[in-house]
């Protein structure tokens, strides 16, 4: 109330200097100062509002107070029993008087209940004070409404202003650049425009002056018409019928229904003329609506004309000003221009015309705002007339079910007895079958009215977050609702809604609001786990609006399932109505001819003393009552539900646009937080795999600025180039290490900036919901109060006739009158409204809250902190970079455009600095380990120069003695052949080994690192050449044991005998008798057993010869020896001879066997020896007829080899 009473209001007309100010000037400072005072309008509109919502919480509180006041008093009352009990007790001894708490003093408990009834007046007079605080509302924000309409019009009108001043000085310019001849011309074409133009103005204006008078003409003959009145279904006279009855069962039964034919005439003939009062009253508000149409577009045509009609006269005044200023200097003389023309009485023209658009915007927008409420009025007026309409359709069936009933009392006279009879006897029957089909009808409309109650109870368990809080929060007020509505009903409250019980289920939800807050912030507040609160809110409004709609179509169709059972059950009902009333006529008119004596007692059908009582018509009559007042409401209830939310169609995809962004912020700030970590991360935590992929990023770097030449030089061994090329690598992975730097901070920039657009994307959207939520918090609280008007009305139509008028002050149409409740429904009225009333308080607490919610969002410590939060990350973002920047450019260098800005102070001077500047601490190191590597190639080329001479000499030194000394005249053995063939290979090697070992050491390779690579490969190498190692060291061993030389004749295992004519590191080559040359793997002939020949010559040699037995052995003997004795071959100097060795045997033959023996110093000729010995005994032998016979088994084994080959 303070700051609305504080907040200035600028005047009118601001104040404007008058000294030498420019016109354009005045128009800006005017529109700045309208633009102020719009704001302020503006501003106090929202204070008031302020002010009301707080008196609304004052009052909630006072009553909530009040609530606890009575609760405390009654339970001191309730304590009285227990104190009376214990004065008793004192008295007769039982209790001591010290025992007794001070609690249960009597006069202590007589002080506080004064204390609480002072409290309880004195909240009463802050209650009634605030009221009245709170009525004088609504005056104060109408009349602001209207001032703010007015500031808008002037601020529009000043911003036409200022733009036409802004186009003046562009006419003057060019006004001024034409001659006045030319000037003149002008202004005569622009004064014949003139005149049509004022003329279309002055027509226009007659228009919107005609449209104004009509707008006001059927506005009072509205307020003229007679507000029509609602009336319920004639429950009065059924009501009255009914007690008229019970209280006189003698009464006359023409008299009956004598008064229940008038009243419910008197009932159709009311509702016609409600019907028709609707009917007069839309009409009425249709034909306002053309004229607020019709003055909409004669006030925006008044607008187009005054607008060109505005501009035409600048045109002019720009011109006349120019003329009278020519004329002033002496250019010029003053009659060229008319009088008519005079700069003042243009402008006093246009100042007339820009009222005259000022008051056609205002009226615009009034009838406007006038339409919207009348199109409101105009459905209102529309479905309350189709109610009546069919009310009124439901009460003429009834009429012309009792007219029928009345024919059908005509018709009863011309029967006869037992067609009377029979008739009431068929009437009973089809009573009885009607009673069964409607007591079906009674069990479905229930179990239908179930299905609804169920579908509304699932609609209303789907609260908005925050109205499930308010629900607990503010639980108090149901009982505060349930008090008003038995107040206004004039009723006791019921004892089962104690202040105690209510204390209790209060303080039970105030706990559980306590312990179950809707939004929990941890100690570590931060803007990620406020986004996340914030977009489960979201979410949880948005799924529940849909769930919401979802259950309102489903609660829709199950409505009008019931609708249309109620239809169907009615009919029945009308059915049975009428066939009650001819079974009740039937009855009187058998009655009445049992009077005459027509009829005698036996001849009564059974049934006729039921049929006479009127409970057989007035319960139909009365279920008829009661269910088309509930198809009233049911048909409101469908036609609310059928009614779009335009609030919530507006609220919605605004609150799914604001989930959306909420979920992009926090899928952002959930990526610079992780984002965050990798900068921070230092180089020795990260893990292996990103460490040497930095390593090898570095390298890549590195290796691609190194020249061809550097390439080659890298493998140049230095410790000092090692030391620079170490450090050089450090730079480019610390460079490396910054770039991947730089980038994370180049993300976290652009998601930053992005976190900036989304807040104030969502900035945007929150103005918008805002103004949505104001605009609903106003319309329901509006609705509230209605609705409070409708129900004073229903309990008091006299308690409801100021309501009407601050309704109507409030929204601008009329509420409809309701129809005044009986005093038995009051109790299932107010249990019906309560809930009712109590959810559509909670839903303006709710709207108040999310108003309150995205207030304090709007507000500077809200969505603002966060973007200055956002915006100092940045700055703290753009700081880290230029820190990276800085050591980036300390290592790898300016640019030359930074060099050229450089002040001439600051540019380095010498070479060194320049070099470092341009190029970095890498530029420095690079020609520096050039030029060391240059220097140690130099070196590197003379050492391995001289180490390839020095081999070459050695090795061919080795070459020239080793084949000097085995070319000499000096004998040698085949021995010292081997050695030096040996000797001369291994020298050879080993010089070129000890050279490459040498070079590989000044090319920096490292020779211990080699051999033992060169070790591990030999070790696989002999694993995979295992044969040809083994042939190796057989051969040296071979040289070493010497079994045999070359030259020798030798036996390898059981290989042929041969002459060993050389010897190879992995073979020895021997050549048989034949002169065939074969080769056996030393490893072999290392593992054999060797028969050296050679070294026991001469050495013998035999054969085997076989002859009859039935020879002379002698003679035989001498024949063999005569051969060898002529043998060339043999040594004849040595014994030789030959021995009978005996017979064998065989399987068909004897043969006498004979071993000439013999010795030859060549064992390499044997089968030559064996030959001429062979050919010599065969001469021998043939000559003296004896034959050489062959063994059996020689010639069997022979063609058993033949045969396998």
């Amino acid at each position: 109330m303070e700051e609305t009473g504080s907040l200035k209001i600028p005047e009118e007309k601001p104040k404007i200097p008058s000294d030498g100010i420019l016109p354009v000037e005045v128009a800006r400072i005017t529109l700045g100062h309208t633009k102020k005072r719009l704001d302020a309008y503006k501003n106090r509109l929202e204070l008031i509002h302020a002010e009301k919502m707080l008196l609304n919480q004052q009052i909630t509180h006072i009553e909530s107070a009040q609530s606890a006041a009575n609760a405390f008093v009654e339970s001191l009352e309730s304590m009285m029993p227990f104190l009376f009990e214990i004065n008793l007790r004192v008295n007769d001894g039982t209790l001591a008087s010290e025992e007794i708490p001070d609690l249960f003093n009597p006069q202590r408990m007589e002080i506080q209940k004064q204390k609480f009834k002072s409290q309880q007046n004195k909240l009463k007079k802050e209650a009634a004070t605030t009221q009245q605080r709170l009525g004088k509302i609504a005056p104060r924000i109408e009349e602001t409404r209207k001032e703010i309409f007015k500031a808008e019009a002037q601020h529009s009108s000043a911003r036409e202003i200022y733009f036409q001043e802004l186009h003046r000085q562009d006419l003057e310019q060019e006004y001024l650049r034409q001659t006045l001849e030319r000037l003149q011309e002008k202004i005569l074409e622009l004064q014949k425009e003139r005149v049509w133009l004022t003329e279309n103005f002055n027509l226009s204006l007659n228009k919107f002056r005609s449209s104004q008078e009509n707008v006001v003409r059927v506005q009072k003959e509205l307020e003229e018409l007679s507000k029509p009145k609602k009336t319920r279904y004639h429950e009065k006279h059924v009501e009255k019928d009914h007690h008229s009855i019970k209280k006189n069962h003698h009464a006359s039964e023409k008299d009956h229904h004598t008064t229940a034919e008038k009243d419910h005439h008197k009932t159709i003939v009311t509702k016609e003329k409600i019907s028709q009062q609707h009917g007069t009253r839309t009409k009425k508000l249709r034909r306002l609506r053309l004229e607020l149409q019709s003055l909409i577009e004669n006030g925006e045509s008044l607008k187009g004309d005054a607008v060109i009609l505005s501009e035409h006269l600048f045109k002019m005044q720009v011109i006349v000003e120019i003329h009278e200023n020519s004329v002033v200097e002496g250019e010029s003389v003053p009659d060229l221009i008319s009088e008519g023309n005079q700069s003042d009485t243009i402008i006093a023209a246009g100042n007339s015309v820009s009222e005259y658009i000022s008051e056609a915007l205002l009226a615009v927008q009034k009838a406007r705002d006038q339409l919207v409420l009348v199109d409101e009025q105009i459905a209102e007026y529309e479905a309350a007339r189709k109610e009546e309409a069919d009310s009124l359709a439901s009460l003429k069936e009834i009429q012309e079910s009792a007219l029928h009933a009345k024919q059908w009392e005509s018709t009863l006279k011309e029967m006869s007895i037992q067609q009377l009879v029979q008739s009431f006897k068929k009437s009973s029957e089809k009573l009885r079958e009607n009673s069964i089909t409607l007591q079906k009808f009674r069990d479905k409309f229930k179990k239908t009215q179930m299905g609804v109650e169920e579908a509304k109870q699932k609609l209303g368990y789907l609260k908005d977050p925050l109205l499930r809080l308010i629900q607990h929060e503010f639980l108090e007020e149901k009982q505060n609702i349930l008090k008003k509505l038995f107040k206004l009903a004039g009723l006791n409250l019921p004892e089962e809604l104690t202040r105690a019980s209510f204390r209790s289920e209060s303080s039970t939800a105030a706990d559980k609001v306590n312990k179950n807050p809707l939004i929990k912030y941890s100690n570590n507040n931060t803007l990620t786990s406020q986004t996340v609160q914030y977009q489960n809110l979201l979410s949880t409004r948005i799924r529940i609006i849909e769930e919401q709609q979802k259950q309102r179509t489903k609660l829709l169709n199950v409505i009008k399932s019931l609708n249309q059972h109620v239809e169907q059950y009615v009919v029945m009902l009308s059915e049975t109505l009428e066939l009650a009333m001819k079974h009740h006529a039937n009855a009187k008119e058998i009655k009445k001819r049992m009077g005459r004596g027509q009829l005698s007692s036996n001849e009564i059908p059974d049934g006729i003393t039921e049929a006479l009582s009127h409970d057989l018509i007035i319960q139909p009559e009365t279920e008829i009552t009661e269910l088309l007042n509930y198809q009233t409401n049911v048909k409101r209830q469908i036609e609310e539900l059928h009614q779009p939310d335009v609030a919530l169609r507006e609220t919605l995809p605004l609150l799914k646009e604001m989930r959306s962004l909420v979920s992009k912020r926090l899928d952002i700030l959930r990526e610079l937080q992780k984002q965050d970590q990798d900068f921070q991360q230092k180089r020795e935590d990260l893990p292996e795999t990103a460490l040497k992929s930095l390593e090898q990023t570095a390298l890549r770097h590195m290796e691609s600025e190194d020249k061809i030449i550097e390439y080659f030089l890298s493998f140049v061994p230095s410790e000092q180039t090692k030391e620079l090329s170490d450090l050089l690598r450090a730079y480019y992975v610390e460079l490396a290490e910054l770039g991947m730097k730089r980038e994370n901070l180049k993300e976290q920039k652009g998601n930053t900036e992005h976190l900036i657009q989304l807040a104030e994307e969502e900035e945007s959207i929150s103005q918008k919901l805002l103004l949505i939520l104001n605009k609903q918090a106003v319309q329901l609280i509006h609705e509230e109060e209605e609705e409070w008007i409708k129900i004073r009305e229903q309990f008091g139509p006299h308690k409801a006739e100021p309501g009407h008028h601050s309704s109507r002050a409030k929204t601008g149409h009329h509420a409809h009158s309701q129809v005044p409740v009986l005093e038995k429904n009051k109790a299932a009225l107010i249990k019906e409204l309560a809930p009712l009333l109590f959810f559509r308080h909670m839903k303006i607490m709710a709207v108040n809250k999310w108003t309150r919610f995205f207030e304090q969002k709007l507000s500077p410590s809200g969505i603002e902190v966060e973007i200055d939060t956002y915006h100092e990350g940045l700055g703290a973002l753009n700081a880290k970079a230029s820190s990276i920047q800085r050591r980036i450019q300390y290592i790898a260098g300016h640019s030359p455009d930074e060099l050229t800005k450089l002040e001439p102070d600051e540019k380095p001077e010498t070479a060194i600095d320049m070099l470092q500047f341009l190029q970095g601490e890498i530029g420095v190191l690079r020609p520096e380990r050039y030029k060391i590597r240059r220097q140690e190639i130099i070196l590197i080329l003379i050492k391995l120069v001289s180490i390839v001479l020095i081999a070459i000499f050695l090795v061919w030194l080795v070459k020239r003695v080793i084949t000097r000394f085995m070319t000499s005249d000096i004998e040698k053995k085949p021995q010292t052949k081997f050695v030096l063939s040996f000797l001369k290979t291994f020298l050879k090697i080993s010089i070129w080994i000890i050279a490459i070992v040498m070079l590989m050491s000044n090319l920096g390779f490292k020779v211990g690192a080699f051999l033992a690579g060169l070790g591990i490969g030999g070790l696989a190498i002999a694993l995979a050449a295992k044969e040809t190692l083994a042939n190796i060291l057989g051969g040296i061993m071979i040289f070493i044991e010497r079994p045999f030389t070359i030259g020798d004749t030798i036996q390898i295992g059981s290989m042929q005998a041969g002459k060993v004519v050389d010897m190879t590191w992995r073979t020895t080559r021997l050549i048989n008798p034949f002169d065939y040359h074969f080769s056996v793997p030393n490893s072999q002939v290392a593992e054999s057993t060797i028969l050296n020949y050679t070294k026991a010559l001469p050495g013998g040699d035999y054969i085997s010869v076989y002859v009859a037995p039935d020879n002379d052995p002698q003679k035989v003997i001498q024949l063999i020896n005569q051969a060898l004795s002529e043998c060339t071959l043999i040594k004849q100097d040595m014994a030789k001879g030959t021995m009978l060795a005996g017979m064998q045997v065989f399987e068909n033959a004897s043969m006498m066997q004979y071993w000439p023996w013999w010795y030859a110093d060549d064992y390499h000729k044997r089968y030559m020896i064996r030959d001429e010995v062979w050919n010599r005994i065969w001469k021998h032998l043939h000559e003296a007829d004896i034959e050489l016979k062959i063994r059996p088994f020689e010639l069997a084994k022979r063609d058993n080899v033949t045969s396998q080959k």
